[in-house]
C-alpha cells in the first residue's frame, strides 16, 4: 500500500534536518581528515529517531515499516553522505527481529549502543566447537562492534553474532576513499560459545539472504539520494556560472549531458521503489543496487566536469559526492556479486 504523500515529506525532511543539524558535509570531511569511522552521538540520534529499527516490529522495539520507507530514508540521508553503517544496521536489525526478538543484542542496536554490521562469506566453518576461515569484503568492519555471519552451509549452517573483541577473529580493514572502511573477517577457532546462535539450517541460510538483499536495497537508495544532491549542485552551479555572459547552462551541449543524467536518474529511482514492493528483497536488492551503483558513478563523474577545474580541488565539497559513490558501489557486493545474487534468487 502506497504511503501519503506528507507522511514520506515528514520522513525525508525529518533525515534531512537532523543531518544537516548534526553538521552536514563539514561532518563528513571531519571525519574523514579526522581518521573517525564513526560518530558516536550521531548514531544515538539516528537510533533514537527509530532509524536502525525500521524495519523491526513495533512489538520488537522498532518502527514496523516496510522497504519503501527505507528507500525515502535513506534517500534523504544520503543526500548528506553519511558514513555511518545504516545500510549494515537496518538489515541486522531485521533479521535478528525475525530470528531473535528477544536477543538483548536488538536492544543494544536499537538504542545505538552497539553496532551490528552484516558480513558475507561461505568459507566460514563450524567444526569441534570452534569457527574458522574467512569473509568476502564487507564495509563498515571498522566502525563494527559485533558481526552477523553465517558459518556452515545447508542444514548445518548457523547464523551467529561474533563480538568484535573475541579471540580469534582478526579485523583485515582499510580506509575507503570516503573515510569508511572496508575489510575482512579472519576467524581462527573462534569458540562458539562465544558467538550467539541466533538461527540454525535453513533459516539461517533465508536471513542471511534477506540481509544482503536488505543491505543492498538500502545502498540502492543512498546512491540514488547522493546522485539526485549532485546533480542539483551542478545544474545550480551551471545557471550561476556565466562564460561569454551568459550562464554556461545556456549552452545546447550542457543542457543535452544534464538531461540525459535525468532520465539515468529517474530510472534508478523507479526501479528502486519497485523493488520495495517485490516478495524477494534479494533478487530486487541486487537489481537496484546494480543501476544505482552505474547512475550515481556516472552522474558524479559528471558532476566533476559540470564543475570544470574548482571541481577537481578537495575543497569543493562536490567531490565528497564522487568518492561517497565510489565507496558505497563497492559495498555490499560488486557488480558481479549483484548479477549472481539476482541470477541464483
Amino acid at each position: 500500500m502506497m504511503g501519503e504523500p506528507d507522511e514520506d515529506r515528514l520522513i525525508a525532511d525529518s533525515a534531512a534536518a537532523f543531518l544537516e543539524r548534526a553538521g552536514g558535509l563539514d561532518r563528513v570531511r571531519r571525519l574523514r581528515d579526522g581518521g573517525g569511522a564513526l560518530d558516536r552521538a550521531t548514531w544515538r540520534g539516528m537510533a533514537d529517531l527509530g532509524w536502525i529499527g525500521v524495519l523491526v516490529p513495533q512489538d520488537a522495539g522498532g518502527l514496523g515499516m516496510t522497504l519503501r520507507e527505507v528507500a525515502i530514508l535513506l534517500e534523504a540521508a544520503g543526500r548528506w553522505l553519511p558514513v555511518e553503517p545504516l545500510a549494515g544496521a537496518i538489515a541486522a536489525a531485521a533479521a535478528i527481529a525475525q530470528v531473535r526478538a528477544d536477543s538483548p543484542a536488538l536492544a543494544a542496536l536499537l538504542a545505538g549502543d552497539a553496532v551490528v554490521v552484516p558480513v558475507e562469506g561461505a568459507a566460514v566453518t563450524e567444526a569441534d566447537g570452534g569457527l574458522s576461515g574467512s569473509t568476502d569484503v564487507a564495509a563498515d568492519v571498522a566502525a563494527a562492534d559485533a558481526f552477523l555471519l553465517v558459518a556452515g552451509q545447508g542444514g548445518d549452517a548457523r547464523l551467529r553474532l561474533v563480538p568484535k573483541a573475541v579471540a580469534g577473529l582478526r579485523v583485515e580493514a582499510v580506509r575507503t576513499v570516503d573515510g569508511g572502511s572496508a575489510g575482512r573477517l579472519h576467524l581462527d577457532g573462534v569458540r562458539t560459545a562465544d558467538a550467539t546462535a541466533l538461527a540454525e539450517g535453513e533459516a539461517a541460510v533465508a536471513a542471511a539472504r534477506t540481509v544482503m538483499g536488505i543491505v543492498r536495497f538500502a545502498h540502492a537508495a543512498c546512491l540514488v539520494g547522493l546522485a539526485d544532491e549532485a546533480l542539483r549542485r551542478s545544474v545550480a552551479y551551471l545557471n550561476e556560472r556565466r562564460q561569454f555572459g551568459v550562464p554556461i547552462g545556456s549552452f545546447q551541449a550542457l543542457q543535452h549531458r544534464a538531461a540525459t543524467l535525468y532520465v539515468r536518474l529517474s530510472a534508478a529511482r523507479a526501479l528502486l521503489h519497485e523493488a520495495a514492493q517485490a516478495a524477494d528483497p534479494s533478487a530486487a536488492g541486487a537489481a537496484a543496487k546494480l543501476v544505482a551503483s552505474e547512475t550515481a558513478l556516472l552522474v558524479t563523474k559528471e558532476s566533476i566536469q559540470f564543475h570544470g577545474a574548482i571541481g577537481f580541488t578537495d575543497e569543493h565539497p562536490i567531490g565528497l559526492y564522487l568518492r561517497r559513490a565510489m565507496a558505497v558501489a563497492g559495498a555490499g557486493g560488486t557488480t558481479d556479486a549483484c548479477l549472481d545474487a539476482f541470477a541464483g534468487a
